[in-house]
This record gives structure tokens, sequence and C-alpha cells, in this order.
């Protein structure tokens, strides 16, 4: 018969969902929506199954008790439960594997693993991760919000695909490149606008006049977005759309066909003038981004990177090539109050095995020849995601082949992994970890 446990408002390794004894457990827990304003709680109905060395877990929004059918054995009322629900088991002793929500942009779309938003919550079996993390606090070893894994993945068109060029007060980023779009890049070398120019800043007699003219620049090229955008969004309404809404590439070149020529030729000439304050860096395929607090940054259009980062979600604007459709207003004089006019680390890194060593997070990279092994170990959670297919996971006795993009993460009852690759073509894992 399966247990009731009632309310649980903590799980711990001592709780009977989750020690050694076989059998069927229900609980109810009430998880925190601190992703939405105002916070809301909301009551969700657990159910877990203890098999062997499995631990298959059901998390929903439905009551479960009502779904019980006194004449079934534990294990078939399991299985039922979920089959109503429509919900596939999670085992809490295997890796959780990292489905991906699609966030659109105006430059293109942001995908999220590990996301955690009003806007998206990534998932595990369909099941928000938020509430395996919050449910399984103790096991999991996170307290707030995990690490924040996703994929930035511009369009090729020029302006259109770059980025908003803004700086962060606390968010620390890393970028790994995957992938340069030969169209936007013939030679295979993209870009990314990083800091500002030493040597414009060389041209005025102190940060502050430089500050100064950069921000009359920025507000120069913003007088005419002020002027362009309301056109686009009129050329929006007449096709039926929202004045938020994001559109093909084709279409908003359409709609810039449209703009008065006087008023495009301005736009450029101010643009060109605002850019010439930032720095541009190369960048290829492997290459590894670092950004600090302060440090203002762009990708350009066709270059695509996974990007680790702690889970802040805070950000200047400093300038947009388009209409910013998440706020109303530029954040460009935020730099009087936080300068990083002496940004001057480079965009690259080599390619040694720890790509990025905050005191918040670590990255390692580990690139596997045909038949090479490594290990790694760590007392806490960490992510493991492929850059490339072709390697294997070894935890315990369970192995899990990694495809490119997908990604994993282990809990610290794991401890340590091994990787392998068996295949001719060489194989990329990255682990990203708190530090101990």
């Amino acid at each position: 018969m399966i247990e009731s446990l009632g309310l649980l408002t903590h799980v711990d390794a001592d709780s009977p969902c989750l020690s050694g004894v076989s059998g069927c457990y229900c609980f109810q827990f009430e998880h925190q929506h601190a992703y939405l304003e105002p916070p809301t709680a909301l009551t969700l109905h657990c159910c877990v199954l203890i098999k062997g060395q499995q631990r298959l877990c059901l998390i929903t929004r439905s009551p479960i008790n009502e779904l019980i059918v006194d004449k079934k054995s534990d294990e078939e009322n399991f299985h039922s439960i979920a089959d109503q629900l429509d919900l596939k088991p999670i085992d809490l002793n295997q890796p959780l594997n990292l489905e991906t929500i699609a966030i659109p942009k105006p430059w293109g779309q942001e995908i999220w693993y590990t996301g955690i938003e009003q806007r998206g919550l990534s998932t595990v079996n369909k099941v928000p991760l938020t509430w395996l993390l919050e449910v399984f606090e103790e096991k999991y070893g996170i307290e707030g919000d995990p690490l924040l894994l996703k994929i930035l993945d511009p369009l090729p068109q020029t302006n259109l695909g770059d980025l908003y060029f803004e700086m962060h007060e606390q968010k620390v980023e890393v970028y790994v490149v995957t992938h340069i779009d030969q169209d936007a890049w013939p030679d295979g070398v993209g870009k990314i606008r990083y800091g500002f120019s030493t040597s414009k800043q060389k041209q005025f007699s102190g940060e502050q006049a430089f500050l100064e003219a950069y921000v009359n620049s920025v507000q120069q090229y913003q007088n005419t977005r002020h002027a362009i955008d309301p056109l686009i969004v009129e050329f929006k309404i007449e096709d039926d759309l929202g004045s938020t809404d994001a559109v093909a590439p084709e279409t908003y070149q359409k709609y810039l066909d449209r703009v008065p020529k006087q008023l495009s030729l301005d736009e450029l000439k101010y643009k060109e003038a605002m850019y010439d304050f930032t720095e541009m860096r190369d960048l290829t395929v492997g290459e590894v981004v670092t950004i600090e607090p302060l440090t203002p940054h762009s990708l350009q259009h066709g270059v695509r990177v996974v990007e680790f980062q702690t889970p802040h979600y805070e950000r200047y604007i400093l300038s947009f090539g388009q209409q910013v459709l998440t706020q109303d207003h530029w954040d460009t004089e935020m730099i009087f109050k936080h300068s990083a006019t002496e940004t001057t680390k480079s965009a690259a890194i080599s390619t040694d095995k720890t790509i990025a060593d905050f005191d918040e997070f670590k990255v390692e990279r580990h690139q596997l020849s045909e038949g090479q092994t490594a290990a790694f170990s760590h007392t806490g959670y960490f992510i493991v995601m492929g850059i490339s297919s072709g390697a294997i996971v070894k935890a315990g006795d369970d192995l899990t082949p990694i495809k490119a993009e997908q990604a994993l993460l282990f809990s610290p009852q794991v401890g340590e992994i091994n990787l392998s690759n068996q295949n001719a073509e060489d194989a990329c894992v990255l682990i990203a970890f708190e530090p101990d």
C-alpha cells in the first residue's frame, strides 16, 4: 500500500522517500514561486517509487491520492499514476537530463538548460527543474538557483543579429564559441564587441571626458532610433502583429526599406560614430570569452556560443541597433556610476583544461581523442555538457553517452565521473561547478 507522508517542508536523506526501504511514498510540498512577481506558493504532489537502486519520482500539480487503486501493487499504482497524468518518471539516482526551452530575442534566440524565470522554466521530463531542486534541495545541494547554462544563437544578419551592448554589476559569464556562420563570416572568424577602445580613449584628457563624449554619441544615435522604431511598430501593426513581436529577418529588412532614406543614412552614420568608442575582438570556434562584472560586451551576429553564468538576471543596456522589446529605455548613463574603461583582459583564453576560474564557478574543458579517458571529481553538484558527440560518462556502474549540446546535472552523491571516447572523431565535454 502506498504510504502517505502528508505535507513535507523538507526532504532529507533519511526521509522514507529517499531511504533504502523498498516501497512507494506520496507527499505534498509547498513550492515557492520566487521567480514570479509577487512570489506565490504552489502545492506540489509528489510520488516516489523505490525499487532496487532506482528512486523513481513523479511531481505534479494534480492530486495523486485519488488516482490510487487499492487492489493494485505499489509499482502498478505508481506507473498507473504516471500514465494517467502523462508523466515520465525521473530517476533521482541518475543524472538529470536537462531539457531546453527556446526564448525568442530580437537578435535571435536563447536556448535555456537551467533557466528559472517568469519568461520560461527549464525542465526535466517536462517537470520544471526548479520543482525538483526545491523538493530535493538536500540531495542536489543547490541553495537558490543553479548555475545558468544556455546557448546564445544570434541571427546571421549584420546588425539584426548583434546582441545588446550591455554590462552587469554582479553577473559573471563565460562564452565558449561552438559555431561561426560561414555566410556571415566567410573566413570563419567572428566578432564580439568587448570593452572600450583604448586608442579612442587616448584622444581625450581623461576618463570623464571620454565617457561624456561616448554618452553624447550614444544619445545622438538613440535619437535616430526614436525616429525609426515607431515606424517599424506601425509597419508591424499594418501586418496585424504586436508592437513587441519579433519578426523574421526578411520581414524586418522589408520594414527598413520603407524607412526614409535620409533617416537610414543618419542611423548608419551615428551608429558607426558610437561604435568607434568600443573595441571589437576576433573569435573562432573553440575560443573562450570571460566577461566579468562591469565589462561592456555584445556578441555579434552569426556567432553561436554556449554560456555559463551566475544566476543573476540584472543588466544595463548601453545601446542596441534595434528597438529594445523588454524595456522602454537605455541605461547608458550607468557607465558614469560604473566605469569600465579599463577593461583590458583578452577576450580569448588558451586551450588549457580550466577555461573559467571565478570565485562563483569554474568550468573545465575535456577534449578527448580516440581511446582517451579523463576523470573528474567534486563534492557538490556539477553540470556536464557535450560540445561534440562521442563522449561516454561513467558514474559508478552507469554509462551515459552524451551528445552535442546535451547537458546533464549530477548530484553531489555521484562524487566522481570518468569520461571516455571510443570513436575515431575527437569529443569535447564541458564541466561546470561551484567551488567547494
